[in-house]
């Protein structure tokens, strides 16, 4: 499974590849905190903030970068390895090293809130995340100032993660499919098979491997459907358009509509960390970080 060995790729990833210019506006359904539940289900390596891209680079020296909207003003904002970047105002919420940090755009005012974190989402006065590991962690929450660390579940182990609203969706063990409020009061089943997995949320729909193939399904659980065969991975939803890594044709990066129709492959080259910003898709190539213009 993709994810299973996510640090030992990423820490090989970050000797080969860097990011080349970038150029967009980040938008679609999935929107939250300068980025999208597609990107952070992509590990979170980009961030947009007005005109300004944040990204996390690949080459041997690593840092977080800025860079304009038109591909000028490449920058360095600081050092350190940055995934799943929420932005909330003038802060960025990631993990480095796999420890929960946050700090100022400008680079100042860096805080480690917790020792390890995957899965990082920011909803609201609290940051939510998985410890231990990126498929088998339990699932917490800090606030954002660091106070009033809470484990909100201390059984199922965390393989995906997604807060959107007052709710709390997530994976375990690739397996099962569970809403929960952010309180971690209340808990649903929503749906169990051999692998549920690439999670995403947009408006009142879930976007998912399903059993290897491309599902969507009410947020409540209904009107699971079939949206493609194809065995979909680094799912993205953006606006009107699934994009994907199809493994049933040696990786090509795909798109199909979120209603099922329009499917088109859009490079031959295999791809993985699939990020979309604005008209712009990111992906890996298994070589160099790419980058695709395509029309929204």
């Amino acid at each position: 499974m993709l994810k299973r060995n996510l640090i030992a790729m990423l820490a090989a990833l970050a000797l080969i590849v860097d990011t080349t210019s970038l150029a967009a506006e980040q938008s679609g359904s999935a929107a939250v905190n300068g980025t999208s539940t597609g990107n952070l289900n992509n590990s979170g390596f980009y961030v947009a903030e007005g005109d300004a891209i944040y990204y996390n680079s690949f080459s041997r020296e690593g840092g977080l970068y800025r860079v304009n909207e038109d591909g000028s003003g490449k920058t360095k904002i600081a050092d350190g390895f940055y995934a799943y970047m929420n932005l909330v105002g003038d802060e960025l919420y990631y993990s480095d090293g796999w420890k929960l940090t946050k700090m100022k755009l400008d680079g100042s005012a860096k805080q480690v809130l917790a020792p390890s974190a995957f899965h990082v989402n920011v909803a609201g006065d609290y940051v939510y995340y998985s410890n231990i590991g990126p498929q088998d962690g339990l699932l917490y929450r800090i606030k954002t100032d660091g106070t009033g660390t809470a484990q909100l579940l201390s059984s199922d182990h965390i393989s995906q993660l997604v807060v959107s609203g007052s709710r709390i969706y997530y994976t375990s063990y690739y397996n099962k499919l569970f809403e929960m409020s952010t309180d971690g009061k209340s808990k649903t089943k929503l749906l169990t098979g051999k692998t549920i997995n690439e999670l995403n949320v947009a408006g009142d729909w879930l976007y998912f491997n399903y059993d290897q193939h491309l599902y969507k399904m009410k947020t409540d659980g209904s009107k699971l459907t079939l949206l493609s065969a194809d065995d979909a991975r680094s799912i993205n939803v953006s606006g009107d358009w699934i994009y994907y890594s199809n493994y049933g044709d040696n990786k090509k990066l795909t798109r199909i509509r979120t209603d099922g129709t329009d499917r088109e492959a859009l490079s031959q080259a295999k791809s993985m960390y699939i990020h979309v910003i604005g008209s712009h898709v990111f992906y890996h190539d298994m070589s160099n970080m790419a980058k695709l213009d395509v029309t929204p």
